[in-house]
């Protein structure tokens, strides 16, 4: 939880600042000469610059140079979404020597927002993505040829489900998501990238999980002979994916599994 919220903070900070500047203002540099009606060089001539957006003013002398340039600020984008993935498998009288039947919905609800700032030879960026999750899951299956079965090795388990009496999951879960990351791409040297950063996932989908992920890349570049030398460090949080994943992780399903032990195995996931 402290994670979390350390990860917030910064994202609030990233938007308190960026609100006083505005939206995608860019960079820039002004530079020319004050002349008179007739063309010839004015004297001492005093110019004010002004930039709009930021209200920022300089005033500047003849033979003065200087440049008029802001802090540069992308769009947030703030992404919502919903999106329902289903999937169905009809069965028939005459299956064999199996006969199922599913009926599956996940409904997947979140929202992403990301921040990119360039400050002093610096571009950073942060975001993160919260999602909700509603698993709904049945799955039915019936032996309908006991000897054609145990002719493809169905386990013993298995071949007790009959048209009589067959075997029936149901269940319905909702579960969440949370990740954030910072990273930060500078050039310390002329010929010198590198890109560094921090992802923070979370995960309670039936098994409650976290981890950070720290990421380093670098690419130097000779120009002599024109080549480029990269190299990286990654590390990868993958979830587990939610299809089928109530039915995969249940007792139920687990009791089916030849490989099934009372200390674990089959369909059992880690829960602490």
């Amino acid at each position: 939880m402290r994670c979390t919220v350390v990860l917030l903070g910064l994202v609030l900070i990233f938007l308190i600042q960026s609100s006083s500047a505005g939206a995608q203002i860019q960079i820039g540099t002004i530079k020319g000469t004050v002349t008179d009606q007739a063309g010839a060089l004015a004297p001492n001539a005093g110019v004010t610059l002004e930039n709009l957006l930021t209200d920022f003013t300089a005033q500047l002398l003849r033979h003065h140079k200087a440049t008029m340039s802001s802090t540069m600020f992308h769009s947030i984008p703030i992404h919502c979404e919903s999106a329902l993935q289903a999937s169905n498998l009809f069965g028939s009288p005459f299956d064999t020597p199996l006969f199922a039947s599913q009926d599956r919905r996940d409904v997947r609800q979140g929202m992403i927002a990301n921040l990119t700032r360039s400050l002093h030879g610096h571009t950073l960026k942060t975001g993160f993505e919260v999602s909700r999750l509603s698993l709904r899951e049945f799955f039915t299956f019936a032996v309908t040829d006991r000897a054609a079965a145990q002719a493809r090795e169905v386990s013993d388990a298995a071949l007790e489900f009959d048209p009589g009496h067959p075997f029936v999951f149901r269940d319905r879960r909702i579960r969440g998501q949370f990740s954030g990351y910072i990273q930060d791409t500078f050039s310390p040297l002329k010929s010198l990238t590198i890109d560094a950063g921090l992802r923070y996932d979370h995960s309670s989908l039936l098994a409650s999980d976290q981890q950070f992920s720290p990421r380093v890349g670098a690419v130097y570049y000779i120009h002599r002979t024109k080549t480029a030398v990269r190299g990286s460090f990654n590390r990868l949080y993958m979830p587990p994916q939610i299809e089928n994943l109530l039915l995969s992780s249940s007792e139920q399903a687990r009791s089916l599994s030849p490989f099934a032990a009372a200390a674990g195995g089959g369909g059992m996931i880690r829960t602490s």
